[in-house]
C-alpha cells in the first residue's frame, strides 16, 4: 500500500538538521526544525524504472502555531506513463501533517529530536489515490557539530482500512559548503511491517541553497539499491521554498 504512494505521490519524506527554516531538507524524512514562519513550497518530482515513468506537481503551504510547533498541508498532481501507452493524470491524496521539536537543537552546535505526523487523505483521482485513509509517524534524531549535520529517522506508517503497514529507516549526513549551501548524501530504507526482509532501499545525493534571504531552493537526485520487485528505479525532486 505505502509503497504505491510512495511512487505516485509525492516522492518525499528524509531529514537533516539546520537552523535555518527555509532550507528545509531536500530528501525523504521531515526537516527537525518546525518553521518559524509561513512559507509556501511548490515541488516538481519524478521517478522511473525505465518501463514505467512518474511525475508530479505539488504545493505545500506551512504555518507557525508556536516556537517548536507547526502545522502544514500538501496537495497536487500526477503523471503516470508506461512506455508504448497513453500518459495518464490526476490529483494525487493531500496530506496534513503537525510538526513538534520534541527536543530543540538549539543554535550551533546540539542534539534534537522531532516528529512529524502525518495524515494521508484520500482525495485523489482514480489511479492516484490509496482509497483510504493512512497515518505515517516519523521520530528524527539529529545531531549539529561544526559545519556537518547528522539525523536519523525510524517510521511506522498504518493503513485504516487494509491494515497495512509500514516501517522505514533512514540516515542523512549534511555538510555546509557555505553559510548558504549545504550539501548531503542519505540512506532510505522502508519494508512492510509484517515482512522486515522485503525492503526496499535507495540512495540519495541533495543540495539546498538560499540564494536570497527568505527564498531557497533544494535538490535531491537518487537511485534504488535494491527493490524488492527487482530492476532498478532512478528519481529527483526539485523544491522552490518561500518563507514570509
Amino acid at each position: 500500500m505505502f509503497r504505491y504512494l510512495f511512487r505516485t505521490i509525492a516522492l518525499s519524506l528524509v531529514a537533516t538538521a539546520v537552523s535555518t527554516p527555509v532550507l528545509a531538507a531536500p530528501f525523504r524524512t521531515p526537516d527537525l526544525d518546525a518553521a518559524r514562519a509561513w512559507e509556501i513550497k511548490p515541488s516538481y518530482q519524478w521517478a522511473s524504472n525505465g518501463f514505467e515513468h512518474e511525475t508530479g506537481y505539488e504545493m505545500d503551504i506551512t504555518a507557525p502555531i508556536r516556537p517548536g510547533l507547526e502545522t502544514s498541508i500538501t496537495f497536487g498532481s500526477g503523471t503516470f506513463k508506461t512506455s508504448g501507452a497513453k500518459a495518464i493524470s490526476g490529483a494525487v491524496d493531500s496530506q496534513w501533517a503537525i510538526k513538534w521539536e520534541i527536543r530543540p537543537s538549539g543554535e550551533g552546535d546540539g542534539f534534537g529530536i522531532s516528529t512529524e505526523p502525518v495524515l494521508i487523505i484520500p482525495t485523489g483521482s482514480a489511479g492516484f489515490s490509496d482509497e483510504q485513509w493512512a497515518l505515517e509517524v516519523p521520530l528524527v534524531f539529529g545531531w549539529n557539530r561544526g559545519r556537518y549535520s547528522y539525523l536519523a529517522m525510524i517510521s511506522y506508517g498504518q493503513g485504516f482500512e487494509d491494515g497495512g503497514g509500514e516501517i522505514g529507516a533512514n540516515g542523512v549526513v549534511m555538510w555546509a559548503a557555505t553559510d548558504t549551501l549545504k550539501l548531503g548524501v542519505e540512506l532510505a530504507t522502508a519494508a512492510p511491517s509484517d515482512r522486515p526482509g522485503a525492503y526496499d532501499s535507495e540512495l540519495n545525493l541533495g543540495f539546498k541553497w538560499e540564494f536570497v534571504e527568505g527564498v531557497g531552493l533544494k535538490a535531491r537526485i537518487g537511485r534504488s539499491l535494491r527493490r524488492e520487485e527487482g530492476g532498478h528505479e532512478t528519481g529527483g525532486a526539485i523544491y522552490l521554498e518561500k518563507a514570509f
